[in-house]
């Protein structure tokens, strides 16, 4: 993945779902991810300063408004901020952001199902919990690609619709107008909509 240089425009934003610190499969560098949350939509972000994780955390938590300078933006909303030494975070009064906290976005941290009118309003390849009704379901298909079979299914709750792909083990596991609650549930955005898709799941 590749971002471009730090971008030197300010940008107002809320921190949402810190991570706990991790290490890189590939090294022994440390990070942390996190959603963060835009006036018209929310990305994700990671940060390779751990020392950085109370501060951002302790943000989160309050619900306070910062202004970021020189950080790395994503090409596409299916890639990540960049947080790096040389970003500036400010802690900003309220009044001067002109969106809210997004309730629903520190939702999808706690397992709580997530409303599908809500989704447009989480990261892309964030992992969310939904309950909804399956209302139309595909063919199984065999694709040439490491999870095997797939199959396209429409879920519904009272609130929207969304097109759910189940791949592998997973294709059989819904039944036609019956309601389930599914876990770990991946956001995938095209140009055309919202799709979700499960490659691992816990009904």
């Amino acid at each position: 993945m590749q971002q471009g240089p730090h971008n030197s425009t300010s940008i107002n934003w809320y921190f949402h779902n810190i991570s706990p610190v991790k290490t890189a499969s590939t090294s022994n560098k440390k990070y942390f991810n996190c959603i963060v949350q835009c006036s018209d939509k929310s990305v994700r972000a990671v940060c390779y300063l751990p020392e950085k994780r109370v501060e951002l955390h302790a943000l989160a938590s309050t619900r306070s408004p910062v202004k970021l300078d020189n950080y790395k933006g994503p090409n596409n909303r299916d890639e990540d901020f960049v947080i790096t030494k040389f970003t500036k975070i400010v802690p900003i009064d309220k009044k001067e952001i002109d969106f809210s906290f997004s309730e629903e976005l520190t939702t999808t941290a706690t397992g709580k199902p997530l409303n599908i009118s809500a989704i447009q309003k989480v990261a892309a390849e964030q992992l969310i919990s939904i309950k909804a009704k399956v209302v139309s379901l595909s063919g199984t298909k065999v694709q040439s690609t490491r999870y095997g079979q797939l199959k396209k299914q429409v879920l519904a709750d009272p609130t929207a619709h969304i097109k759910l792909v189940l791949w592998g083990d997973y294709v059989d596991t819904l039944q036609l107008n019956k309601t389930s609650a599914l876990n770990n549930v991946r956001v995938k955005f095209t140009k055309m909509n919202t799709t979700s898709t499960v490659q691992r799941m816990k009904k």
